[in-house]
Order: C-alpha cells, then structure tokens, then sequence
C-alpha cells in the first residue's frame, strides 16, 4: 500500500504518511490519556 501511493506520487505519498503520523499520535495520545486519568486519580488519592 505505501510503496503503491509512493511510485504514484511523491506529494501523496507525503500526505498520506503525515495524516498516518497524525492518526497514530492521535490514538495513542487519547490511550495515554484515558489509562492516565485512571492512574492520576489513584496517584492523587495516595497523594492527599
């Protein structure tokens, strides 16, 4: 798939890696966070 768009067009090929980039901080910045609220609010109980 990426070889295929890259010999198609390098502008495209650009793109596509740059929203892939996106997507893929995207969802693990949204995993970091939810496993984070968890573990922020175990960390403030042991905190206070």
């Amino acid at each position: 798939m990426l070889k295929f768009l890259y010999f198609n067009d390098g502008k495209h090929f650009r793109i596509f890696l740059e929203i892939e980039l996106f997507l893929i901080t995207a969802a693990s910045f949204s995993i970091a966070y939810l496993s984070d609220s968890n573990y922020t609010k175990n960390s403030f109980k042991k905190k206070s």
